[in-house]
């Protein structure tokens, strides 16, 4: 549920091929799990809590600050979004009537019109990490859902029976490319199968239509964070690949992306420290996009 190192799968071909073809350069943008996790008690905090506000100012805030020029371009909606129960004659998951009443549909507009993309959230599991609905054996129903609603990007969690990530993501990744609208698809179905990353099904996660995904613990914003960040990066192999992923880039990510987005966007709301936006921030290393080391900055 949380935010957890991510790795792109963008090649160029020769191995593994990616069946949609997305995620040729790193996704980029923001979250609202690192800093505002699951609170939904608009009541006590109105301005600290999951609702469309929130992504709203968030949006303004990623091109108020020069981020969304610079390619943090995408507003990502985690988990504590949808409704307690699916709609009851269609069974269409559906937005939180409360704190996102103008719905989803309406959200991804604000977004397309400023030219940022929309990221969605669910779970291939019976329930979201949150208990909300999850997606288990609606993948074809939600993905539709998710393309009406207008997604580019959908992260997929677990929450639930391990023995049902091969299927479930597979289908998740046939039903949204089905939609015949280009969704960028996070599995993190890695994450929930232990530790040991030579066990772990990547090529089969590209040819199910994984984009990227994420292999580590939960990581917050606290100290240390960087330093496990990059020693994963550092250690996972990944079949096609010539190389390990890029060290340097775990270095820079250490160095600039967990403290410095949560602290910058969360002042959109009045949450976090402030960033000195005068501050020079060094251009990422270059990557060699014929491996799969590309890892997710937000």
């Amino acid at each position: 549920m949380a935010k957890r190192v991510l790795i792109a799968a963008a090649t160029t071909g020769g191995a593994l091929a990616i069946p949609n073809g997305l995620s040729r350069t790193p996704p980029a943008g923001w979250m609202s799990w690192q800093t505002f996790r699951c609170a939904t008690n608009c009541t006590a905090a109105p301005t600290a809590c999951i609702n469309e506000e929130l992504y709203r100012a968030q949006a303004d805030a990623l091109i108020s600050t020069g981020l969304a020029a610079a390619g943090f371009s995408s507003v990502h909606l985690d988990d504590c979004i949808m409704a307690p129960e699916r709609d009851p004659t269609t069974h269409e998951l559906l937005a939180d009537p409360v704190r996102f009443p103008s719905g989803f549909q309406a959200l991804g507009a604000y977004f397309h019109e400023r030219n940022l993309t929309f990221a969605m959230y669910t779970a291939e599991s019976d329930t979201t990490c949150a208990g909300l609905p999850g997606s288990r054996g609606f993948e074809a129903l939600d993905a539709r859902t998710f393309a009406g609603w207008g997604a580019d990007y959908l992260k997929a969690d677990g929450c639930g029976d391990p023995t049902y990530y091969a299927q479930g993501y597979a289908a998740m990744g046939a039903a949204l490319q089905a939609t015949g609208r280009p969704i960028e698809f996070s599995c993190s179905w890695p994450a929930y199968l232990g530790s040991d990353e030579t066990q772990k099904p990547f090529g089969a996660m590209v040819g199910d239509g994984c984009n990227l995904w994420r292999n580590y613990i939960d990581m917050g914003p606290t100290v240390g964070v960087g330093e496990s960040a990059s020693g994963c990066l550092k250690s996972v192999y990944l079949p096609g690949s010539p190389t390990r992923p890029n060290p340097r880039l775990a270095a820079w990510l250490r160095a600039r992306h967990p403290r410095a987005l949560r602290q910058l966007l969360g002042r959109a709301r009045g949450v976090g420290g402030a960033w000195p936006l005068e501050r020079p921030r060094p251009a990422p290393p270059r990557v060699r996009t014929s491996s799969l080391q590309h890892a997710y900055p937000t």
